[in-house]
């Protein structure tokens, strides 16, 4: 089989998405450090910027999603003087996220593969929180394991707010999927909500 770089972003997008956030570096001062996933989406940044092109259609809702991510950013920096730099590193977190689209363009994944994945995720997702809200299993954060997640479940993300972002990302790009029936839509959207108000998120609920 051809391995070619669509097929190397494929495979780091899907790892970064399925395996646990561990930390590898960890940053003095702040409770989490540098993930493998941070690493793996930073060399996809370098490979973006090395393309010199980057279409807005590959973001949800397109131009929409700019002003959401202004939303966001503006909040974090009206709030830099009460929550410290922190809300700054929130609002670079969305940008990470936002480097997850641009990338899944450059991969050898068509729209239908990523319209299975995403919902797979949502599905794993469910069956991962169900376990931790009835204290089955704990979930794996950036710090290590937690026995006991049920007051903010993660899924297989590495933390509660990391999930309630990430859903509602994906949550979008199956609404904007013209190619998704309204039932199979419906039936994801009700799934994401309660997923996200479980991990009982400021941010998830907003």
């Amino acid at each position: 089989m051809l391995i070619n770089k669509k097929s190397i972003i494929s495979f780091g997008l899907i790892t970064c998405m399925l395996m646990p956030k561990i930390d590898l570096i960890p940053v003095p001062g702040y409770h989490q450090g540098l993930r493998y996933d941070d690493l793996i989406l930073l060399t996809g940044l370098i490979y973006i910027l090395l393309q010199r092109k980057i279409f807005l259609h590959v973001f949800p809702g397109r131009n929409i999603y700019f002003v959401f991510y202004g939303v966001i950013l503006a909040y974090g920096i009206l709030s830099l003087y009460e929550f410290g730099f922190i809300s700054i590193i929130i609002g670079l977190r969305w940008l990470e996220y936002s480097i997850f689209y641009v990338l899944l363009f450059y991969s050898s994944l068509n729209s239908g593969q990523i319209r299975k994945f995403i919902i797979a995720y949502i599905l794993i997702n469910c069956i991962f929180v169900s376990t931790q809200y009835f204290q089955i299993m704990g979930g794996i954060y950036s710090h290590g394991y937690i026995e006991n997640v049920s007051s903010r479940v993660a899924g297989i993300t590495g933390g509660s707010w990391e999930l309630s972002a990430v859903l509602s990302l994906f949550t979008v790009s199956l609404i904007y999927d013209k190619h998704l029936k309204y039932n199979k839509k419906f039936i994801m959207i009700i799934i994401s909500t309660i997923l996200i108000y479980l991990s009982s998120t400021r941010t998830g609920m907003v």
